[in-house]
C-alpha cells in the first residue's frame, strides 16, 4: 500500500469508506486517531506535573486505542472493539480519579467525555443508556470512595496555579472533543442523508425506468400480435383471391368480358398484396436497423408523377380526378423514400374518395419547409379515430367500393417522414374530405432556388 497520500486522503483510509464501515464504525475510528492525538499531548503534560502514575496510564491507553483501531479497522470487528473500548475508557477515567487527585482534579470532565463518547459510537438506544448507567453508576461509587476512604484518592497539587492549569487543559481537550464530535456527526449525517436521498432518487429513477420499459414492451407485445392479425388477415386474403381467380381463368371458360373483368380483379388484388409486403418490409427495416435516408436535390414534380403510375390507372377506373403538381419545386431529400410516402397516401386517398370525387396532391416551398399535400374530398376521417391514425391500433377501414386498407401504411409514412427530418400530419372533416401535410426540412440553397424573386 501506498503511503503518499493527502491529509484528506490519508483521513479518509483511517476513518474509512461508508461502503465499508456503518456511521458509528467511522466515528470510532475517528475517536481512537484523536484519541491517541489527545493522549500523546498529555503526556508531557502530566511529567511535567509530576504525576506519574497517570503517565503510565496514558501510555497503556495510547497502546489500548491502538489495538482497538486496528481490531476495528483492519479485522472489522468493529462491534467487538467499541465494547472493549467502553470497558476500557471507564476502567482508564477511574484510575485517573484515583491517581490523579480525585474531585480536586479535572476528572468530572474525563467522566462526561467517557459518556459523550460512548453515547456517539453506541450502535443502538440500548447500549446507549446502559452505557450511560453504567458511567453514572461508576462516578458515583468512586465518589464514594473518596468520601469513605480519602486516603485512597493519591496526589495532590503543589500550587494553585498548578491545579488551574490542569482544569483549564482538560476543558480544551473536553471543548475540542465535543467541537470535533459534534461536527463530525453533523457532516456525516448530512453525508448520509444526502446518500439516502439521492439512493432514493435512483431507486425512483430505476423505478420509473423499469415501468416505462415494462409499457415499452407491453406497447411492442400488443404492436406484434396486431401486427401479426394485420399480414394474416391482409395478405392472407388478396392471396387467397389471387388463387381463386387464377383457379377460374384456368379451370373454366369464361366470357371474355368476364375474364376482363376477373382479370382487372386479379391485378388489384396482386397490387395490394403487393403494396402490404413493401409497407411491412420497409417498416420492418425500419424497426431493426432504422432507414438510412440519402440527402440529393429531388424534383418533387416528376418524383410524385413518377410514383404515381398505377394510382392514374386506379382513379380513371374509380371516376375520381386525380392532380399532380405542375411547377418544379426541388427538395434535398431522399427519392425513393417520398415516393413511398406519397404512393401511400395517394392510395388512401383514392380509397375513401366517391366517384366524381378528387384527390390533389400539391407541393410548395416555404420560408421554414418543403410542403407537399395530398387532399381529398372524400369521406374524412372519424373524430374518434383520429388520435390513433399513426398507430397499429387502428383497423384498416374499406374504401368507398370495400377497398381493403393497408394497415400500416400511414404509421409507416410517420416514420419515414421523421426520419427524412421532417413531419406528417393531418387535417381531417368527417364527410369533408381529409389533407394529409408532409413537411421536409428546407436546404439554403433548395429555398433560393424555389423561392421566387421579387417583384
Amino acid at each position: 500500500m501506498s503511503w503518499h497520500y493527502r491529509p484528506s486522503q490519508l483521513w479518509a483510509q483511517l476513518k474509512g469508506s461508508p461502503d465499508e464501515f456503518s456511521l458509528q464504525g467511522r466515528i470510532f475510528h475517528s475517536i481512537c486517531v484523536f484519541g491517541m492525538m489527545g493522549l500523546l499531548v498529555s503526556i508531557p503534560i502530566n511529567y511535567l506535573l509530576r504525576q506519574y502514575e497517570a503517565l503510565y496510564i496514558l501510555i497503556v491507553a495510547i497502546a489500548l486505542l491502538v489495538i482497538f483501531f486496528v481490531l476495528s479497522r483492519v479485522a472489522k470487528r468493529v462491534d467487538l472493539a467499541i465494547g472493549l473500548f467502553g470497558v476500557a475508557i471507564n476502567i482508564f477515567f477511574s484510575l485517573i480519579f484515583l491517581f490523579a487527585g480525585g474531585i480536586n482534579g479535572p476528572n468530572l470532565l474525563s467522566f462526561l467525555i467517557a459518556l459523550f463518547l460512548m453515547i456517539v459510537i453506541s450502535p443502538s438506544k440500548r447500549a446507549k443508556m446502559t452505557w450511560c448507567a453504567i458511567n453514572i453508576c461508576l462516578l458515583g461509587a468512586l465518589l464514594y470512595v473518596q468520601y469513605r476512604y480519602p486516603d485512597w484518592v493519591s496526589f495532590e497539587y503543589e500550587k494553585l496555579a498548578d491545579r488551574l492549569l490542569d482544569h483549564w487543559l482538560q476543558y480544551i481537550i473536553l471543548s475540542s472533543v465535543l467541537y470535533y464530535g459534534t461536527s463530525y456527526i453533523i457532516t456525516n449525517y448530512e453525508f448520509e442523508r444526502k446518500s439516502a436521498a439521492d439512493s432514493a432518487e435512483a431507486i425512483r429513477a430505476q423505478h420509473l425506468e423499469i415501468s416505462a420499459q415494462k409499457d415499452e414492451l407491453e406497447r411492442l407485445n400488443t404492436e406484434k400480435d396486431r401486427l401479426f392479425s394485420l399480414i394474416a388477415h391482409d395478405l392472407r386474403a388478396p392471396l387467397g383471391n389471387v388463387y381463386d381467380y387464377m383457379d377460374m381463368l384456368f379451370q373454366t371458360a369464361l366470357e371474355p368480358d368476364k375474364r376482363h373483368y376477373i382479370e382487372q380483379e386479379l391485378k388489384k388484388q396482386l397490387a395490394g398484396a403487393s403494396a402490404m409486403l413493401t409497407n411491412l418490409l420497409m417498416w420492418a427495416q425500419q424497426q431493426i436497423k432504422g432507414i438510412t435516408v440519402k440527402s440529393e436535390p429531388v424534383n418533387l414534380r416528376t418524383c410524385i408523377r413518377d410514383s404515381l403510375e398505377m394510382e392514374f390507372g386506379t382513379a380513371r377506373t374509380k371516376g375520381v380526378e386525380l392532380e399532380v403538381p405542375d411547377e418544379d419545386v426541388v427538395a434535398h431529400t431522399d427519392r425513393q423514400v417520398v415516393q413511398i410516402i406519397i404512393r401511400n397516401l395517394v392510395n388512401n386517398a383514392l380509397k375513401f374518395t366517391p366517384p366524381g370525387g378528387s384527390v390533389r396532391v400539391t407541393a410548395e416551398s416555404t420560408v421554414k419547409a418543403i410542403v407537399v399535400a395530398v387532399a381529398d374530398n372524400g369521406m374524412g376521417i372519424p373524430e374518434e379515430v383520429q388520435a390513433t391514425l399513426f398507430t397499429l391500433q387502428t383497423d384498416p377501414k374499406t374504401g368507398t367500393q370495400n377497398e381493403k386498407g393497408v394497415g400500416l401504411g400511414l404509421l409507416l409514412c410517420k416514420g419515414l417522414a421523421e426520419a427524412m427530418g421532417g413531419t406528417l400530419r393531418f387535417e381531417s372533416t368527417s364527410g369533408e374530405g381529409t389533407t394529409f401535410i408532409l413537411e421536409l426540412p428546407l436546404d439554403k440553397k433548395t429555398a433560393a432556388k424555389n423561392m421566387s424573386p421579387p417583384v
